[in-house]
């Protein structure tokens, strides 16, 4: 048998930069056509990566082990297996031998005379960086082949002050051995397990820090795993459990997740919004991350009035999911707190369609004050409620509705645009008819803009209304050069001698001093574009 103390059967190893959990250990049987030293020991391993194996667990014949996947076990002999470090071992290679140089910086007031110079580092210098360990906040220790600490004794005078630990893609295989190291670490608040494969802790397993931050991403575990491990920490305030199996969420309702304030769910395979649903009962819950989940639509239980789902959330991110219908996004302005919506590359948001569903979801969602990470500002706000207006007119008269905005609208149409008669009453109606005639003087009254961003050569052409104000200019500049703060933002009127002609198909003439008449700045947001006389193909620099 392998003399080696962690050649056990559920221990974790790595080899040739593969991870792998231990299945079996022991010898082979010789079979007809496979020869085999019957006296070696060799260790049947399960690959996290399934390509790296070869069979199931089954060689010439003979089941040794089972895996979950017909192609990732293999064997291998046990000098051919990295079995891990002690948690003190990892650290002081890491913070304090030869190699250790760009980690100083990390231990607070570290002295430059202890920084290293030579490749070779003496056992006294290295002592003397250990009583530095001390002073660490914040230590990272991923890939470091970790095992445990249980052969440690007491680290807590070198761990006395972090508070964020990350112990992530080690060879960890048990909760107890991550218990042995935290429990000394009294000041911990972020714990970082992730990419390791935990057994599930059992009850003898206890955790005395007050951990507020867990991720527990790539674990390969679903939610009832996830709520096990949760509740060794108390107090929990946020939640990473990204590229899980997780397929739905139920009994949140016990501690910790009544304290949590942000539950990160990314890349687990839930597609349906209902499986999210019990979430939306914790009481203090303000940031939900679904990125990439698969989801489709997003429905609330009930009628268009505000929901009871989710009275906390404040921030939602839903980017990269199948959403193609925009009565999910008028689901959400039945959020009562709800002011930060990210939605990008879903197919209502995809390419060239970025900057119309920003403009709309502003104008479908009363509060929102972040909309894919740039803050929506008050005149983008009425701009894009008074486009929404424009827009969708026609359809309202159609479903019934009148100056007067006291006749019942069609259900189909109050579903599909439950802000409609709201915007109406702020802005007062629009007349359909009315619309479609200012619509038509409207191509008598365009100028042809050339748009350049400051530091760039490319030209953006654009078309635009001369009653147009130089405020929603600055928004559509915003929108197009997608700019975070449109309040940065300076428009600049330069005439040329020799203007931009039509034939240099949006960029610039390549000349090295072109003659400039004059320059004005566009400093009045009230005013109209027809008050600075812009000729056809004027040219506007983007400043910020």
């Amino acid at each position: 048998m392998c003399e080696h103390e962690n050649c056990k059967v559920g221990r974790r190893i790595e080899s040739d930069g593969y991870y792998g959990t231990i299945r079996f250990v022991g010898n082979l049987q010789q079979r007809d056509a496979i020869k085999i030293r019957q006296d070696f020991t060799w260790v049947g391993i399960e690959w996290d990566k399934h390509s790296r194996g070869k069979h199931d667990g089954s060689y010439g014949g003979i089941r040794y082990f089972t895996t979950r996947h017909p192609s990732s076990g293999s064997f291998l002999r046990p000098e051919k297996c990295n079995f891990g470090v002690s948690f003190m071992t990892a650290l002081v290679s890491r913070y304090c031998g030869p190699s250790a140089a760009t980690k100083l910086s990390e231990i607070s007031g570290f002295a430059q005379s202890h920084l290293l110079e030579a490749d070779f580092v003496d056992s006294d210098d290295i002592q003397q960086r250990k009583t530095d360990l001390s002073k660490l906040s914040l230590v990272s220790l991923r890939g470091m082949f970790v095992c445990d600490g249980a052969g440690d004794g007491d680290i807590a005078q070198y761990v006395a002050n972090v508070k964020h630990l990350d112990l992530s893609m080690n060879l960890l295989s048990d909760w107890c051995e991550i218990a042995v190291i935290v429990n000394h670490t009294l000041k911990l608040k972020v714990l970082n397990v992730s990419d390791n494969r935990l057994q599930l802790p059992d009850q003898n397993v206890n955790v005395s820090c007050d951990i507020q931050v867990l991720y527990l991403n790539r674990m390969e575990y679903d939610w009832s795993a996830v709520t096990c491990c949760a509740q060794l920490f108390a107090h929990l305030q946020e939640l990473h459990v990204c590229y899980n199996q997780i397929e739905r969420i139920d009994n949140v309702l016990l501690s910790p997740f009544t304290e949590i304030l942000l539950i990160n769910i990314e890349g687990n395979p839930i597609a349906s919004w209902n499986a999210l649903l019990s979430l939306g009962d914790l009481p203090r819950l303000q940031t939900l991350i679904a990125n990439e989940c698969g989801l489709s639509q997003i429905r609330f239980p009930g009628s268009i009035t505000p929901s009871d789902c989710f009275s906390a959330l404040e921030s939602l991110s839903i980017s990269r999911n199948e959403i193609a219908d925009w009565q999910s996004i008028s689901e959400l302005n039945r959020l009562r707190s709800l002011s930060s919506l990210r939605f990008a590359f879903n197919p209502l948001s995809r390419d060239d369609r970025a900057d119309d569903a920003r403009h709309i979801a502003i104008a479908k969602i009363a509060h929102m004050e972040w909309c894919n990470g740039a803050r929506v500002m008050p005149a983008e706000r009425q701009s894009a409620e008074l486009d929404y207006l424009r827009v969708f007119c026609a359809e309202w008269k159609c479903a019934g509705g009148n100056a007067s905005l006291d006749g019942p609208l069609d259900e189909m149409f109050t579903v599909q645009h439950p802000r409609y008669v709201e915007l109406a009453r702020k802005y007062g109606p629009v007349d359909p008819e009315v619309h479609e005639k200012k619509s038509s003087a409207l191509k008598n009254n365009l100028v042809t803009v050339q748009l350049m961003l400051k530091g760039s050569t490319k030209v953006l052409t654009k078309q635009l209304p001369v009653k147009m104000t130089v405020q929603k200019l600055k928004v559509l500049v915003q929108r197009a050069f997608r700019i975070a703060d449109v309040s940065s933002i300076r428009l600049v009127y330069t005439v040329l001698k020799q203007p931009v002609d039509d034939k240099s198909n949006g960029i610039l003439p390549q000349c090295e001093n072109p003659e400039v008449h004059a320059c004005i700045v566009m400093d009045n947001d009230l005013r109209e574009l027809s008050f600075y006389s812009l000729e056809n193909n004027a040219l506007i620099s983007v400043e910020l």
